[in-house]
C-alpha cells in the first residue's frame, strides 16, 4: 500500500545516496524493493501474529536472506550486500511499518547481534558467523538485561570464569538473561523450546572494579536454554526469551573485543542501535498515519468525511509534519554514520526518542479517531498501539535518552551525574555495613532526617534512631 510519505522519503534517500557504480543496490531501491515484499510477505502475518494464533514463522528469515535485507551491512566479502545504515533504516521502515512484530525482530538481528560482529569482530569471527546471517540460515540476538539488571547495565550478575576444557583456556558462564529478543524459538515440529543461534552475552570478568566481556555465544551449546517465552501484550510476534547459562564454556577466541573491555562494545554499539530502533518506531508512526488518513477519509458522519473536519484535518496536518522531521533526522544521522562520522550520544538519542514520542502520539490518535472500532481486533489500530508502546522503553526508556541528551548539553551535568551516582553507591555500602543507619537524600547522606552536607559520614546505630 502506497504511503503518504513514500514521494518525500524517496526524494531524501536520494539527496543523501552517494552514487557508486560498485553499489548493488542504492538506498532509494532498498526502500522501494522493501515495502513491496513487506506488503507482499510480511503484512498479511500481522495480524496473525498479534492474535498469536501462529508462531513465528521461521522461514521468513530465509526469505529475508534471499532477499538481500539480513545482508544490508554485511560487507560482500561475507555474503552482505556492503551497503549502510542509510539502506539499513530504509528497509527496517518498510518491515515495522507492514508489522511491528517482525520489524523488532529484524531490528534485534541486525542492529544488536550483526552488527557488532561487523565492528568489533575478528576475521575468524566474521568469516564464521556473518555469512550465515547474511542468507537467513541464522538469528542473531543480545544478551545484556537480567531481572536485576535494566538500564542499570553494570548491576549485571551474569559470570565469566577463566576455565580449561579438554586442553582448550576459555570462560565458564553462569547466569539469567531476560527479555531478549530473538533469545529462542519452540521447534515447529516438537515444539521444545531452541535457543538463539547465535548470541552476542555481556557477562561480568572482574568484580573489582567491576568489568564486562562480551562474548559469542552459538545456539546448542551445552548448558545454554531457552527456558521461558514472556508473553507480551505489544509486539507479540517477536519471540522474547528468558535464558539460562548453566556452566555454560566457550573458548577464548569466542571473546568480542578485549577482555573486560565489554563496556565500551557495548557502548560502541548503543548509537547504532537507537539509530535503527527510530527507523522501527517510524515505521509505526507511518503506518498510524496512513491508517488514519485512510479511515477519516472513508468514515463519513453529518454528510462528509470525517477528515474534513477542521481539528481534524489539522491534526493530521501536524502528525504529518512532525514524522516528517523524525524522518529527516533519522536519514541524515544515517547518512553521518556511512560517511564515517561518528554520532554522538545525544544525537542518536534524540532521533530515538523523537521517533518513539511520535509513534506512540500518532498511534494515539488513529485508535481516537477509529472510534469504538479502534477498541476491537477487527482493526489494526488498536494493533499499532500497543506496538508503538514497545519503543517508549525498549532499547533504553525515554529518561535515559533524555538523560543521554542533557549530559552533551548541559555543562557539568554528566559529572554531577556521575558524583551522585557514586555517593548513591557509598551510602548504600554503609547502609549495608551499618544496619540502614545511612540513606542518600538529594546528593546529601541523610541519617534518620539529620542531613550532614559537610562531607563527612554520620553514622547511626538502627536502634538509636531519633
Amino acid at each position: 500500500m502506497a504511503s503518504a510519505f513514500d514521494a518525500d522519503i524517496q526524494n531524501v534517500l536520494t539527496h543523501h545516496d552517494k552514487p557508486d557504480a560498485a553499489k548493488v543496490m542504492t538506498a532509494h531501491e532498498v526502500y522501494e524493493n522493501a515495502g513491496t515484499f513487506a506488503q507482499a510477505a510480511i503484512a498479511p502475518l500481522d495480524q496473525i501474529l498479534d492474535n498469536q494464533t501462529g508462531a513465528f514463522p521461521h522461514r521468513l528469515w530465509k526469505q529475508l536472506g534471499e532477499q538481500g535485507y539480513k545482508g544490508l551491512i554485511i560487507p560482500e566479502t561475507y555474503g552482505g550486500m556492503g551497503l549502510g545504515y542509510l539502506a539499513l533504516t530504509a528497509a527496517t521502515l518498510q518491515i515495522s511499518k507492514a508489522s511491528g512484530s517482525v520489524g523488532l525482530s529484524f531490528i534485534a538481528d541486525q542492529a544488536l547481534c550483526t552488527h557488532q560482529i561487523i565492528k568489533h569482530g575478528t576475521d575468524e569471527q566474521k568469516a564464521k558467523y556473518l555469512p550465515a546471517l547474511a542468507s537467513g540460515d541464522k538469528v542473531g540476538a543480545l544478551a545484556m538485561s537480567e531481572p536485576e539488571a535494566g538500564s542499570d547495565v553494570m548491576s549485571m550478575r551474569t559470570r565469566a570464569e577463566p576455565a580449561e576444557r579438554n586442553g582448550v583456556k576459555g570462560y565458564v558462564i553462569n547466569g539469567t538473561k531476560t527479555w531478549i529478543t530473538n533469545g529462542g524459538r519452540n521447534d515447529e515440529t516438537t515444539g521444545a523450546p531452541l535457543t538463539a543461534d547465535v548470541l552476542v552475552l555481556y557477562a561480568v570478568t572482574n568484580t573489582a572494579p567491576k568489568k564486562l566481556t562480551a562474548f559469542l555465544v552459538d545456539g546448542g551449546t551445552e548448558g545454554f536454554n531457552a527456558v521461558r517465552k514472556i508473553e507480551k501484550e505489544c509486539l507479540p510476534g517477536s519471540e522474547t526469551w528468558e535464558l539460562e547459562f548453566n556452566d555454560v564454556f566457550v573458548p577464548e577466541d569466542a571473546i568480542l573485543g578485549t577482555v573486560n573491555k565489554g563496556a565500551n562494545v557495548l557502548m560502541a554499539g548503543l548509537n547504532a542501535e537507537r539509530l535503527i530502533l527510530g527507523a522501527g518506531a517510524l515505521g509505526l508512526a507511518i503506518a498510524a498515519f496512513d491508517d488514519a488518513v485512510d479511515y477519516t477519509t472513508q468514515r463519513r458522519q453529518f454528510g462528509g468525511p470525517i477528515a474534513y473536519n477542521q481539528d481534524v484535518a489539522f491534526d493530521l496536518a501536524d502528525i504529518y509534519s512532525e514524522i516528517t522531521g523524525a524522518l529527516a533526522n533519522m536519514f541524515t544521522a544515517a547518512a553521518m554514520a556511512d560517511n564515517g562520522i561518528d554520532l554522538t550520544n545525544g544525537m542518536a538519542a534524540s532521533v530515538f526518542l523523537e521517533a518513539s514520542q511520535i509513534a506512540t502520539r500518532a498511534a494515539e490518535q488513529n485508535v481516537y479517531y477509529h472510534g469504538g472500532n479502534g477498541q476491537t481486533i477487527d482493526y489494526r489500530a488498536g494493533l499499532i498501539k500497543r506496538d508503538a508502546s514497545l519503543y517508549r522503553v525498549g532499547g533504553g526508556s525515554e529518561h535515559v535518552r533524555m538523560l543521554r541528551i542533557a549530559e552533551q548539553v548541559i555543562p557539568g551535568y554528566r559529572e554531577h551525574v556521575i558524583e551522585e551516582r557514586n555517593l548513591r553507591a557509598l551510602a548504600k555500602e554503609l547502609s549495608d555495613k551499618f544496619k540502614g543507619a545511612t540513606r542518600l537524600v538529594s546528593g546529601e547522606l541523610e541519617v534518620f532526617g539529620k542531613t550532614n552536607p559537610g562531607g563527612e559520614f554520620l553514622l547511626v546505630p538502627v536502634d538509636r534512631k531519633p
